[in-house]
């Protein structure tokens, strides 16, 4: 609220949105048919739904079978993810599955789980970090090739999914 302060124009409320363009599309197609705010919640609701299952689904795959039931529950009845993400439908869980399949993927094939943390930075930039942390798991590993080729399947979904929202410079 100070224009003076150095900060002002980092900060204003209404220059800055923490949200990208994956968030607004994968929104919009489950809210698409809504015409009343019940309807927009029921959509909003399902989303929750599907993240929350294809979070349990990765874990699921990530843990070692004898540790499977355990971080089920852990993850599943955590208060934070029931009430903060399933009731009030919280957005940061609309990002939990992407973070989940870029570890699943960086066990598989590491080049793609580059563009999964991508995926992830376009629905909310707090995903960001953990593309720092492959990247730098990446290059201790000299994984040259799986670098090239996630940083540029990276670029591209990145301007692919920023084009149609990008209204020229200034």
């Amino acid at each position: 609220d100070y224009p003076l302060d150095w900060s002002y124009y980092l900060a204003r409320k209404d220059s800055v949105f923490g949200y990208g363009p994956l968030w607004w599309i994968i929104v919009r197609g489950c809210t698409q048919w809504a015409t009343n705010l019940g309807q927009y919640l029921v959509g909003l609701k399902i989303l929750g739904a599907v993240c929350f299952g294809v979070s349990l689904r990765l874990i699921w795959l990530l843990s070692p079978p004898e540790r499977r039931p355990q971080n089920l529950v852990f993850f599943a009845w955590n208060p934070i993810v029931l009430v903060d993400g399933l009731v009030r439908l919280h957005n940061d869980l609309l990002t939990v599955p992407f973070v989940l399949a870029a570890v699943w993927l960086f066990q598989r094939r590491a080049a793609l789980s580059l563009p999964m943390v991508a995926l992830g930075a376009l629905i909310k930039l707090i995903v960001a970090p953990v593309g720092l942390v492959v990247l730098t798991l990446l290059l201790r590993a000299r994984d040259w090739r799986a670098i090239a080729l996630g940083s540029a399947a990276s670029l591209v979904i990145i301007v692919g999914l920023y084009a149609p929202f990008w209204y020229g410079l200034g």
